[in-house]
């Protein structure tokens, strides 16, 4: 017998079939992988619609992007915000799980609303708990997995603590109930070495997804401007640390390993730290200030948000970028910049960044725990250059384009329709 929702699917016509993307998140990854969603339901004329429920700080801090889905009056493309209040109720819950059901009640309010074909939750780590447990979905779901972690015991010769070990069966528990509920239907993994190991859990689809990452060409004269514009002294070797600055990218343990390192050493190096410190670390400037007064390396501050063609010139200015995260889980957009630059990484040697570096052989991981560990590896780069592979370089660059994302995601959600 047919529920209400299958009913209304199943007498769709293909214009009248919708996907529902759902996601409240207005900062990072979030509104890139939106953009490039709808770019490519426009561009393609995709029958249907294809229909956004946000934040809204998502239509206040990206205007561009609701801006894009209108230029176009062929293509159906429809943004649905959730009310300030129910934005600020759900900012304000009382933890992360409350927050959580508050997220998935969001969900299945405005999916009973617009009553699409599909759903596609655009981060599903935020809500597996009430997946699991909570409110049926009102229409068939799908979603993206970011951060698998009960694989990780593979990349580590270490035994798993107590701890470790229920953390990673409690995670993997629950990501099975998830897909036995009926209303689910296919999961994306960011983490493609994650893949065998949750396929075990179920017959439905498990597919791995690019992390899509935008490379914009840069000029050899822009590269030397930005040089001549940092004011890099002659003759360093110039190490980049990206993106938002905050304990979580290893920052400090890289300012410590400088003190470790010998004068000579120092006088030989520049560190460039790229992006806006953290406003929860703010002491990361006194740090830098107080370090500048005690070592030889240069040390640069670029303290500001980074966009557009300019994040690839300093990957290009680059001689070795640093992926010095603290016990981070997941994939970096690092990793990929560093590869099209053909410059090799200094990464932490823990999780799936680990396993990428070495596999890919990107370049060398390390404990980026430990700032002995790092002042070694610095040391040992300024010395002789990192090893890596351009074709493995080249490689996961093309894994991870943006058509590879789209394309795995409209091609499930076609399919899915061709077959109702």
């Amino acid at each position: 017998m047919l529920s209400q929702c299958d009913l209304s699917v199943s007498t769709q016509s293909s214009s009248d079939r919708t996907l529902l993307l759902f996601d409240l998140s207005a900062r990072g990854h979030h509104p890139v992988y939106f953009k490039h969603l709808v770019k490519d339901w426009s561009q393609q004329q995709r029958p249907g619609c294809l229909h956004l429920v946000v934040s809204p700080a998502l239509v206040k801090n990206h205007p561009d992007l609701i801006a894009f889905s209108t230029e176009s009056t062929l293509s159906r493309i429809r943004f649905s915000s959730i009310t300030e209040a129910e934005y600020q109720t759900y900012l304000r819950a009382r933890s992360l799980v409350a927050k959580s059901f508050i997220e998935w009640k969001l969900f299945c309010r405005y999916a009973k609303r617009l009553n699409p074909t599909q759903a596609l939750l655009m981060y599903l780590d935020s809500l597996q708990l009430p997946l699991a447990f909570g409110e049926r979905s009102p229409c068939p779901v799908s979603g993206i997995y970011f951060r698998p972690s009960f694989h990780y015991h593979q990349f580590s010769a270490h035994p798993l603590s107590a701890k470790e070990q229920w953390r990673q069966w409690r995670q993997k528990a629950v990501l099975a109930r998830i897909l036995r509920r009926s209303q689910f239907k296919t999961l994306f993994c960011l983490d493609r070495f994650a893949v065998p190991e949750i396929q075990q859990l179920t017959q439905k689809p498990i597919l791995p997804l690019a992390d899509p990452v935008e490379v914009p060409a840069c000029q050899p004269a822009e590269v030397e401007a930005l040089r001549r514009k940092l004011q890099i002294l002659p003759d360093r070797h110039l190490f980049l640390l990206f993106g938002e600055l905050s304990g979580r990218k290893g920052v400090y343990q890289v300012l410590q390993a400088l003190k470790q390192l010998p004068i000579e050493t120092q006088s030989q190096l520049c560190l460039v730290l790229a992006g806006s410190v953290n406003e929860r670390d703010p002491e990361i400037r006194t740090e830098i200030e107080q370090l500048k007064q005690i070592t030889q390396a240069q040390i640069v501050l670029c303290d500001r948000y980074i966009k557009g063609a300019e994040v690839q010139q300093f990957f290009e200015l680059a001689d070795t970028v640093l992926a010095l995260y603290q016990k981070h889980v997941g994939m970096s957009s690092i990793l990929v910049h560093a590869a099209a630059a053909h410059k090799p990484v200094l990464s932490t040697n823990y999780g799936l960044m680990g396993a990428m570096t070495q596999q890919n052989q990107l370049g060398q991981t390390v404990d980026s725990e430990n700032p002995a560990a790092i002042a070694k590896a610095l040391q040992a780069a300024i010395a002789q250059p990192i090893f890596c592979k351009l074709s493995k370089m080249n490689q996961v660059v093309d894994e991870n384009r943006a058509d590879q994302f789209v394309s795995a995601l409209m091609s499930d959600f076609l399919s899915r329709c061709s077959h109702e």
